[in-house]
């Protein structure tokens, strides 16, 4: 309570959800009210859709936009049932075992299972547009898939194609199993190391190589992330890099999704030059269709190329990202 009877208000800082404290957001100035007794109270309510009962987000702004998200909505809704259609055609006809043309035939069924994959592939690519999970999508074609692939040995009525699909379980499983088995310690000695603040160096590090400057920071995650990439997987590198932006980046959430799309690319692209960078590369070195020397000589401009050039693009957005905040907040302050 100040002297003049008023309550000094603190801002709120709105935090992202599933976040920790170091994801906060950056404070935002919030309209102030008085209250009755004259007191200022400071609105942290959310803000409002302008849509009442009864509205549809489809009928706001022009009638140009209303055709867009008419026609947004409705492909939406035409991928969802497509996709989740196709795979529930394959799933019947896989337990009615109907047709016989499509059951028997070994280039029908590997034709029919390429285009579901080819589905669950897009739809996972457009996750956020079409508002399916992709891990429940990719286990419901798992499940589709296999279930389609076992019907053609008929495992009831013959004993060989019981043994058949016996070892093409098994080999499946093997390699699934020699892939998780490289990427489940990996991501725990990551875990272990983060626990323990391990890269505690690596923020200093950093830190001091930025020397207050915000725009050394995404050339340095994305050189980082690229050659980490290259010794443990794609995916533990892009948790490293996360973790690492979770500390270092400004209270920007724009700047740091930037961030984050950055490290996924070098992750990527890093990993992409050596066996045991990617879960592919992995899978073809452990099956000896690759060899180590030969992947890093002919992949290595190639994924630099693709991990460094989308930064110059990314930077310039960001650059124009934080001069707008800077203004804004320049504004606020006076």
């Amino acid at each position: 309570m100040s002297v003049n009877g008023k309550s000094d208000a603190k801002a709120v800082s709105p935090t992202a959800i599933g976040a920790s404290l170091d994801l906060e957001l950056s404070d935002f100035d919030r309209p102030q009210r008085s209250s009755s007794n004259g007191h200022e109270v400071r609105n942290t309510s959310l803000p409002r859709l302008p849509v009442g009962e009864g509205h549809d987000v489809r009928e706001l702004g022009t009638p140009s936009e209303r055709i867009l998200n008419t026609a947004a909505y409705t492909a939406r809704g035409l991928v969802r049932l497509l996709g989740i259609g196709m795979m529930i055609f394959v799933l019947v006809i896989a337990i009615m075992n109907w047709p016989p043309w499509v059951i028997e035939s070994d280039h029908a069924r590997v034709q029919v299972m390429s285009m579901l994959f080819a589905i669950g592939l897009f739809i996972v690519a457009v996750e956020d547009i079409v508002g399916i999970n992709k891990s429940a999508m990719m286990m419901v074609l798992a499940a589709v898939m296999w279930t389609f692939l076992a019907v053609g040995y008929h495992p009831n009525n013959s004993k060989a194609g019981y043994m058949e699909l016996h070892d093409e379980l098994n080999h499946g499983l093997e390699e699934v199993g020699s892939v998780l088995l490289f990427l489940l310690p990996a991501m725990g000695v990551v875990e272990s190391i983060d626990h323990f603040d391990g890269f505690a160096l690596v923020n200093m590090t950093i830190r001091r190589a930025i020397e207050g400057r915000k725009d050394r920071l995404m050339p340095i995650i994305c050189i980082l992330t690229f050659m980490l990439s290259s010794v443990i997987d794609n995916l533990t590198s892009t948790i490293v890099a996360v973790k690492i932006l979770r500390r270092l980046a400004p209270d920007n959430q724009e700047y740091r999704q930037l961030c984050g799309g950055l490290a996924v690319i070098a992750a990527n692209a890093g990993g992409a030059w050596s066996p045991i960078g990617d879960v592919t590369t992995t899978m073809l070195w452990i099956q000896d269709r690759i060899s180590a020397v030969q992947t890093v000589l002919w992949l290595f401009f190639p994924s630099l190329v693709a991990g460094v050039l989308p930064l110059w693009g990314l930077r310039c957005q960001a650059a124009r990202l934080m001069a707008d905040d800077a203004e804004t907040r320049h504004r606020q302050t006076k």
